[in-house]
């Protein structure tokens, strides 16, 4: 029987990029261990964007203005409030699995202890009022 020429068949090894579907030429261990480190910077990356606070500010301004003949006066109240929450607690780690239940039962009542211990932090307020008075003379 003749053999072809022109074309050489390279051995399909898990380093060959056509033989595992993958096209970077990765086995399946190295791409299972690449989609885990790029899920866990996914769930970092969430994680930091729920642990941060909200602010909420709100501005009023009121302006009133009385003129007499002689004088002309205005009144300007600006109100701000600001409202901070801060972000949610984490909830605290599970308990590791204990082989004698007493164990377990204790580590439940310091596990109780613990979470009355942390205070519910409440949102901030801030409220900032600035009222200013001008009276000008008029001229007559």
């Amino acid at each position: 029987m003749e053999r072809k020429r022109g074309h050489v068949s390279m051995p399909l090894g898990k380093n060959h990029p056509a033989c595992n579907g993958l096209g970077h030429g990765l086995d399946s261990k190295q791409s299972k261990q690449s989609d885990t480190a790029n899920n866990n910077n996914n769930n970092n990356n969430n994680n930091n964007n729920n642990n941060l606070s909200t602010k909420t500010t709100t501005t009023t301004t009121t302006t009133s203005t009385t003129t007499t003949t002689s004088t002309t006066t205005t009144t300007t109240t600006t109100t701000t409030s600001t409202i901070t929450t801060p972000p949610p607690q984490p909830p605290p780690p599970p308990p590791k699995q204990q082989k004698q239940q007493q164990q377990q039962q204790q580590q439940n009542k310091q596990q109780q202890r613990q979470q009355q211990q942390q205070p519910h932090q409440q949102p901030q307020h801030k409220t900032t009022t600035t009222t200013t008075t001008t009276t000008t003379q008029n001229k007559q």
